[in-house]
């Protein structure tokens, strides 16, 4: 993975981690194949919408694929 692309994953991280819900804080990020690949599990599907457009409005030209589940 290149540089730019770690740093976009760190950037995403960073900026769950910062959120106010918890359930964001939790999540994982990870590069593979060109996306980005959310992972963990919320509470409800709004929580699951934000942690995605989250990290859409940080991911650039990577995919953002959102394996997240509801709980």
């Amino acid at each position: 993975m290149d540089q730019s692309k770690k740093e976009t994953v760190h950037r995403v991280q960073k900026a769950l981690l910062a959120s106010s819900i918890s359930d964001l804080r939790e999540l994982r990020v990870e590069h593979a194949e060109d996306a980005l690949h959310l992972h963990g599990h919320v509470s409800c599907f709004y929580h699951m919408q934000l942690a995605q457009e989250t990290a859409r409005s940080i991911a650039g030209d990577l995919a953002v694929v959102n394996s997240i589940a509801v709980r």
